[in-house]
């Protein structure tokens, strides 16, 4: 927001990049005239959608922006009867400055295209709502800005993990509504937003849905979730959707100073996190907000093979981890996802693991529970010395 403040007064530059994708900041500023621009092609991050909607705030000729679509649907699948779509056009002075209600059908938006909406529609003080997929959201009261309210319910509508995303942004900078029920708890985003819980969000066994995993998630794109020292989500159901909304505020927010990350799931495998959900944790094990990171626990999931392969590759590229434990037990590993992982730490010697959990998984072990030793006495323990191979 700070970067986009500047470049808001800034006539001369042309293009900036803050991560991988180059934005027009003239074209965004509306200083030529321009109608319509395809950033279809650029690998936009969450801080890129943010700037984007800063500058064009102020932008009143360009009517359409085209973003690239998700591969996915917001509700984690999709259906082959959809044709899929490689692009999503966005009305931008609609977002900004409409008075009716929005129907986008845009259930193919990408993380960063939902925060790109939310923010583009953070401004706008008059429409009442906008309909992404099938379910109509209240922008003013999530704003707190009509018919503010204590609690906000949207329980019983279809809500998908790009509305979660959209609600989340829409929230940070409210002082009105304590609380969101998306499914059946009530979720204390107040207390989230202000600090209020402290260092520590303890949600074990809440019966969360992906979409509140989502929701709370989105939270840790802001500032405010600086102070968080212990996300605690163990027993829900975050599914691939939630882990990987989890994994993008890690990605894009470098000042979190997270130290544990529990996202165990339950021991009935009802909406556990599987390869997917597990690549993209493991993707963000080498992102600025997850390198102070001490305590990840992913027991009681199902990640698999494939999963504990991404978590190896991972650990493999997190120079400057602080990574101390790491727990993967019951998760339906084989021998190809522990050569990984053991792979993984004599490629990464200044990862200093000290605590992995690999107990109940597909493999015949001898000590169920690895101690590796400090690397710096040269007491290492090689994964492969403690399981039988026979």
């Amino acid at each position: 927001v700070t970067i986009a403040h500047l470049l808001l007064g800034n006539s001369t530059l042309e293009l900036i990049t803050l991560s991988s994708a180059n934005l027009p900041v003239q074209v965004l500023r509306g200083s030529t005239g321009v109608a319509s621009l395809d950033m279809s092609g650029e690998p936009l991050s969450v801080t890129d959608a943010v700037t984007i909607a800063h500058l064009l705030l102020g932008n009143s000729t360009l009517q359409t922006i085209t973003l690239s679509a998700s591969v996915r649907s917001s509700r984690g699948t999709r259906s082959p009867c959809v044709p899929l779509r490689s692009v999503v056009s966005l009305p931008v002075q609609e977002l900004k400055d409409g008075t009716q209600p929005l129907h986008l059908a845009c259930d193919d938006l990408t993380d960063e295209g939902a925060v790109l909406v939310a923010h583009l529609i953070k401004g706008n003080a008059v429409v009442p709502t906008i309909t992404l997929s099938s379910s109509p959201l209240p922008v003013q009261r999530l704003k707190g800005q009509r018919h503010a309210s204590s609690e906000i319910s949207l329980v019983g509508e279809d809500i998908t993990s790009t509305d979660a995303l959209v609600i989340g942004h829409l929230l940070q900078d409210n002082t009105t509504v304590q609380a969101v029920k998306l499914s059946h708890f009530s979720l204390p985003v107040q207390e989230l937003t202000t600090g209020a819980l402290d260092d520590v969000w303890t949600f074990s066994k809440k019966g969360l849905m992906h979409t509140d995993v989502v929701l709370i998630a989105s939270l840790l794109h802001t500032n405010s979730a600086s102070h968080l020292r212990a996300l605690v989500l163990h027993g829900n159901r975050i599914g691939d959707v939630g882990a990987a909304a989890i994994a993008k505020g890690l990605e894009s927010n470098g000042g979190l100073n997270l130290r544990v990350l529990d996202i165990s799931g339950s021991m009935f495998h009802h909406g556990n996190i599987g390869n997917v959900g597990a690549a993209a944790i493991g993707r963000a094990l080498a992102s600025r907000g997850a390198l102070k990171l001490e305590d990840l626990n992913l027991n009681r999931n199902t990640v698999g093979n494939k999963g504990a392969t991404a978590i190896a590759k991972g650990l493999s590229s997190a120079k400057g981890s602080n990574l101390r434990r790491l727990s993967l037990s019951e998760n339906s590993i084989g021998y190809v996802g522990v050569e990984a992982i053991d792979k993984a730490l004599g490629t990464n010697m200044a990862l200093e693991l000290q605590w992995l959990d690999l107990r109940r998984n597909r493999f015949k072990i001898i000590n169920p529970v690895l101690s590796v030793d400090d690397r710096t006495t040269g007491l290492q323990v090689p994964i492969r010395s403690v399981l039988s191979l026979n």
